[in-house]
């Protein structure tokens, strides 16, 4: 470990944290095993790295939270998407955002920590739940680091932390412009009584802010308006991603709505083809021969003006049909209903 104490004991530390780390890793794989009842293939962030048992996890604690999960032709893109419910169901489900993972970080294997972190706080919601009743996650110890003063480079790690947890990908800032951030947040005031230096916020917003409303340009180095404009940048990235991960949610969602109505419809139109073939038909031949299983006005009674309420259920589910067989995000089924309204009376 080198002569140095202090390497000697970082260097125990960091082995000590990695050991805790597997500890939690293992008993997170154990959990997700359990309520999938089917063991995970390869190491645990290449098992996690699609979304797809990520999502089979959540869906079998949650049926409702999960609106899709592609499992055919792995696209990067809908492999993301699944990562993406996965994560938004974990924060429907009472998971704080800050211990959200990252989109990128599960898709590219690496920072599974946050993952951990993530499961083990879904865990601890479910614990407290009255209505799950499925395996819970086994109690692994867990080790706080806190520090106080935000110097520079701990500044950086800040924004890595910050990275790890957010949906939007790395924020990548220059070092200067670190720096530059941390004299705005941290600089005291040059009163006889100061007050406490405010807590540093990293959020794409907190850091445009401070940087608009301290910044001065420097006419010898340009590198500050740059990383202005690489914030705004980024932001507007966060606003893009934000904004499409919502609408291919809400698309996928109203995609099984879609598929639900056809399905329902569908199965109501076999039911009904059913009861006319195979005991409506049969009982009318019977009653206008000698061998009366059910007098005429039995057999009104029973089956009324089913054959109509077929004939109007076949029209619905014809016109249903292509529209459910062609679905996109512009495609609808509102109009179909409301043409029929009248014959619905019936």
């Amino acid at each position: 470990f080198g002569n140095h104490p202090n390497q000697h004991c970082t260097m125990l530390q960091c082995a000590s944290k990695d050991k805790i780390t597997s500890k939690r890793e293992d008993s997170v794989r154990k959990w997700i095993e359990l309520v999938l009842k089917s063991r995970l293939e390869g190491d645990f962030a290449t098992s996690i790295h699609d979304g797809i048992n990520l999502c089979q996890f959540v869906q079998i604690i949650d049926p409702r939270s999960i609106p899709i999960i592609y499992t055919g032709k792995k696209y990067p893109l809908q492999l993301k998407l699944n990562i993406f419910f996965f994560i938004s169901a974990c924060e429907d489900l009472g998971v704080p955002r800050f211990l959200l993972p990252n989109v990128e970080d599960v898709f590219l294997k690496q920072n599974t920590i946050r993952v951990i972190e993530c499961l083990e706080a879904l865990a601890k919601h479910l614990e407290e739940s009255d209505t799950y009743t499925g395996p819970l996650l086994d109690k692994v110890e867990q080790q706080i680091f806190v520090k106080s003063k935000m110097t520079p480079p701990q500044t950086r790690k800040s924004i890595e932390y910050f990275n790890r947890g957010s949906h939007i990908g790395p924020l990548n800032l220059s070092d200067k412009f670190i720096n530059f951030i941390t004299s705005t947040s941290t600089s005291t005031s040059t009163s006889p009584s100061p007050s406490p230096s405010p807590s540093v916020s990293f959020s794409n917003t907190s850091i445009l802010d401070a940087a608009q409303k301290n910044f001065t340009p420097v006419k010898d180095d340009i590198n500050y308006s740059k990383n202005l404009t690489l914030a705004q940048a980024v932001i507007r990235r966060y606003i893009a991603k934000r904004d499409f991960h919502k609408l291919a949610r809400a698309a996928a969602y109203r995609a099984n709505v879609a598929k639900e109505i056809y399905e329902t419809e569908e199965s109501y139109v076999k039911t009904l083809q059913i009861i006319v073939n195979v005991f409506m038909t049969p009982l009318r031949i019977s009653s206008e021969t000698d061998e009366l299983l059910i007098t005429k006005q039995q057999f009104r009674n029973i089956f009324s003006e089913i054959q109509v309420i077929l004939g109007y259920a076949q029209r619905l589910l014809s016109e249903l049909k292509p529209r459910y067989e062609n679905w996109g995000p512009h495609q609808t089924l509102g109009d179909i209903f409301l043409n029929i309204t009248q014959f619905l009376k019936v």
